[in-house]
């Protein structure tokens, strides 16, 4: 995805920002395109297709959750 980095405690939402999901990052988007940042296999999709989740090959678990104004402080 191409975008600006923002860290989580700089989101709304307290799931994310307080790290209850894990450690990660959100990105501000310049486009419309995500992508997976791994090779692997896709473990879950949410039925309204807002969050994936993704194991690598290497085993690592990975959620990509698509948020609606989140990174716009809180």
């Amino acid at each position: 995805m191409t975008g600006t980095v923002v860290r989580l405690q700089d989101i709304k939402g307290e799931t994310f920002a307080g790290e209850h999901m894990g450690k990660g990052i959100a990105i501000r988007p310049t486009n419309g395109r995500v992508v997976s940042p791994v090779n692997g296999i896709v473990q879950t999709i949410y039925r309204t297709k807002h969050a994936i989740g993704l194991i690598s090959d290497d085993g690592v678990e990975i959620l990509i959750h698509i948020g609606q104004d989140t990174c716009s402080g809180r």
